[in-house]
C-alpha cells in the first residue's frame, strides 16, 4: 500500500545552490471516465529550458478505516508510462481502461501518479535538483443513471472529530469546512480543500483539541462546490 500524498508534491533531491530549470505541468488535475468510454486524455507539458522525463503510473484508491489507501492496480493503465517531453512542448498520455474495469454500482476512484524523473545528462551531478509530483484523482462512473453523494454528519466527542459517512454513489469533494456555534463562532477545519469522501466511505477529521463542542452546532462548508449549512449532532464514543 502507498500512502496518499497532497496533489502536489515538490522533491529536493541533493545539496548545493543549482536547480534544474524544468518545469513539469500536468492538465486537467482531475479526470472522470463515462461508464462508455473506454479512455481519458492526460497533458504533459514542459515549461522549462531542458528536455524532461516523467513516469505515470495508475493506483487504486480507497478509504478504510478513515484514512486513504492507494494499491496497484491493472484496471486503469497510462500510455505511455514513460516518456521524455522536449522544452516548450506537451505529449499526450491517454489513461485506458482494461477488461476488468466494468462500470460499478458506485463509482470508482484511482489516483494518477506523474513524476518528473531525473534527465540522463543530469545524473550523478552536484547541486539540488527540483522534481514534481502531481497526483490526479480519475474516477469511473458509477452505474447510476443520477450518481450523486449521500452524505450523514457527525461531531464526535472523544477524540474530538468531524466525521463524514457518504453512502451515495459518487465521491463528495469537501473545501471551506468550518463548525459554527450559536454565537456564530468558527472552528475552521480548512479554509480550502479538506478532501474527499468517496463513494460508499467515511472519513474523520480532528477538531483543535482544549475547545468544547456546542450542543447546538451547525457545520458550514462546500461540498463538490455547492455550498451547506446545516445542523451537526454530537455522539459519544469512537
Amino acid at each position: 500500500m502507498l500512502r496518499l500524498r497532497p496533489w502536489l508534491a515538490v522533491l529536493a533531491l541533493g545539496l548545493g545552490p543549482a536547480a534544474s530549470a524544468a518545469g513539469l505541468q500536468v492538465t486537467p488535475i482531475m479526470l472522470e471516465i463515462a461508464r462508455k468510454d473506454a479512455s481519458a486524455v492526460l497533458w504533459l507539458a514542459n515549461t522549462g529550458s531542458d528536455a524532461l522525463h516523467a513516469q505515470v503510473r495508475v493506483v487504486e484508491w480507497t478509504q478504510t478505516d478513515h484514512e486513504d489507501r492507494l494499491d496497484t492496480t491493472r484496471d486503469l493503465v497510462a500510455s505511455p508510462p514513460l516518456l521524455e517531453v522536449a522544452a516548450g512542448a506537451r505529449q499526450l498520455v491517454r489513461i485506458v481502461r482494461t477488461s476488468e474495469a466494468t462500470p460499478d454500482a458506485r463509482e470508482r476512484s484511482f489516483r494518477l501518479l506523474v513524476d518528473e524523473l531525473p534527465g540522463q545528462d543530469r545524473r550523478g551531478q552536484g547541486g539540488v535538483q527540483f522534481l514534481m509530483r502531481y497526483s490526479v484523482p480519475v474516477f469511473i462512473a458509477a452505474d447510476d443513471p443520477q450518481p450523486a453523494p449521500r452524505l450523514e454528519w457527525r461531531l464526535r466527542a472523544e477524540p474530538p472529530a468531524l466525521e463524514a459517512v457518504n453512502t451515495g454513489s459518487a465521491r463528495a469533494q469537501l473545501s471551506e469546512v468550518a463548525i459554527v456555534d450559536a454565537a456564530g463562532q468558527r472552528t475552521v477545519l480548512s479554509d480550502g480543500l479538506l478532501g474527499y469522501v468517496l463513494a460508499g466511505a467515511q472519513m474523520r477529521w480532528p477538531l483543535p483539541p482544549g475547545r468544547p463542542l456546542p450542543a447546538d452546532a451547525r457545520l458550514h462548508a462546500r461540498i463538490n462546490g455547492e455550498p451547506l449549512d446545516r445542523p451537526i449532532a454530537i455522539v459519544d464514543g469512537r
